[in-house]
């Protein structure tokens, strides 16, 4: 069920596409737009990592690699490879314009609610 979640400080609303596992992305069904994407250990609730793209596919594409192999081309991909039990590991993504903004909005959240950014995002 897709989740709509609020940014309230940038008036808006972002549609989540459902959660995926990261080794089953396809990249074919992910759209070539704009957007920001959070990444977690299934039944989780703290992210692994939130970031933003200017072409969803793409990164995410990298991302799968990343999480498949341990590429170097998505670090955080990367670091999660090495660190956790992949076959774990669930993606979602929203397209959204403004997703430097929401990125940041999306951090800001994280760190109230945990005290902390993403355990594998080095910067907002």
């Amino acid at each position: 069920m897709r989740e709509h979640q609020p940014i309230d400080h940038l008036d808006m609303t972002i549609e989540w596409c459902d959660w995926i596992f990261g080794q089953a992305i396809q990249k074919d069904k992910i759209p070539n737009r704009p957007g920001v994407y959070e990444v977690m250990l299934n039944g989780g609730d703290e992210r692994l990592t939130i970031g933003r793209t200017d072409c969803l596919r793409r990164r995410l594409g990298y991302l799968r690699t990343a999480l498949r192999t341990g590429s170097a081309v998505h670090s955080a991909g990367r670091r999660i490879h090495a660190g956790e039990d992949v076959a774990d590991v669930i993606v979602r993504w929203a397209v959204c314009e403004r997703y430097i903004e929401v990125e940041r909005e999306l951090h800001t959240m994280h760190i109230a609610t945990f005290g902390h950014l993403p355990r594998y995002t080095k910067r907002t």
